[in-house]
């Protein structure tokens, strides 16, 4: 049985993920989960347009609030609050596809980070990966970029579960984090600790994992050079066949940028490889601005943290680089027409409603 056109993106060839789309290899461990829980799989799949059969390859699409959505499903068939972590522990490189395989036979840790947060794009165009290397700590994030996703934090604990255990292969299964990072109130934080083995902090202001920067620079046994050099090629072919615009680039660097204290034009436009005045001709060409772009990312980033973790406004606020409260409840009234705190409420009782009475957020 087909998929509907509901559930997947239609991706512009084969090979090339859409826009707000990703491979389902990280998802693939779903069926199996879910009927170890006690649930029904296949009526799950079927009531977002899915079969069972469509799980066999990877390289099958999905679009991400698609996933969001059976996430939620699975969640209150089963009962089980953590369902994304249980599938991210199943997960593997080898269920990434191409950067998957660029990433394993990469010659250190840090290159192979960095093909992560590099090429993600070819893997999954729902989000974005980075890597912020410090003197002594690393932090390697994961953002998800498409608005109104239900059960954001089961795909935030599916991906970071995948990143420990890609850390684990290329480590040792003893490795631990020195820290991991969710962007959601703490749910059964116990059950987190036991799988990560390592501190965990709920209410952050981003999803990640926190390792010593001295792993960097470790070599991988499975570096392979002849590999590496084809998984290479295979992506450079297909980000050709899909490349991303300005507009996706810059909204992907964004989505961490607006955590830093440099979240300047300048800073943007070297990340994005070109001077700043060429930067804003691009940008005007698209009929976009610096400004927009920044309180777009900064509107995104708000939402999420409002709606999924038990910080103050006046946190976020301070999160997103506003000094005066007063400065942020202005710019978010002219987003969403309302207060932090009251936005805050309604979307809390929306997503109860909708729980209910399990329909989609």
């Amino acid at each position: 049985m087909n998929p509907s056109s509901k559930a997947i993106y239609t991706a512009p060839e084969p090979g090339v993920v859409a826009p707000g789309a990703l491979r389902i290899g990280p998802l693939l461990a779903f069926p199996d989960v879910v009927a170890e829980l006690g649930g029904d799989p296949d009526a799950l799949l079927a009531e977002v347009g899915l079969s069972r059969a469509y799980f066999q390859d990877p390289e099958n699409t999905v679009g991400l609030r698609t996933a969001g959505r059976l996430l939620r499903l699975a969640r209150e068939a089963t009962g089980c609050t953590h369902i994304g972590l249980l599938i991210g522990q199943r997960t593997t490189m080898s269920f990434m596809g191409a950067v998957g395989f660029l990433m394993k036979s990469s010659p250190t840790v840090g290159q192979a980070w960095r093909a992560v947060t590099t090429h993600l794009v070819v893997q999954d165009r729902g989000a974005v990966a980075t890597i912020e290397i410090g003197r002594r700590m690393t932090t390697i994030s994961y953002a998800v970029q498409v608005p109104g996703v239900e059960d954001v934090e089961q795909i935030y604990s599916l991906a970071i579960a995948i990143g420990s255990n890609m850390m684990r292969e290329m480590c040792g299964d003893e490795w631990r984090a020195e820290e991991i990072q969710f962007s959601f109130a703490a749910r059964k934080p116990n059950v987190f600790r036991k799988f990560f083995r390592a501190p965990v902090r709920f209410n952050a202001e981003r999803s990640g994992l926190v390792i010593s920067s001295a792993l960097l620079s470790q070599r991988l046994r499975t570096a392979d050079p002849l590999l590496h050099r084809m998984m290479s090629d295979r992506i450079r072919a297909l980000a050709a066949k899909g490349p991303a615009s300005l507009l996706d680039r810059a909204r992907q660097q964004l989505a961490t940028m607006v955590l830093l204290p440099d979240c300047h034009a300048a800073t943007l436009a070297s990340r994005l490889g070109m001077s700043e005045r060429t930067f804003f001709r691009r940008l005007a060409d698209e009929g976009a601005t610096f400004q927009s772009l920044r309180d777009e990312a900064c509107r995104h980033t708000a939402y999420e943290l409002l709606a999924n973790t038990d910080r103050r406004a006046v946190d976020v606020a301070t999160i997103l680089g506003y000094s005066d409260p007063a400065a942020f409840t202005r710019a978010f009234r002219r987003w969403s027409g309302t207060t932090p705190a009251a936005w805050r409420t309604e979307a809390r009782g929306r997503s109860r409603r909708a729980i209910r009475r399990g329909a989609p957020l």
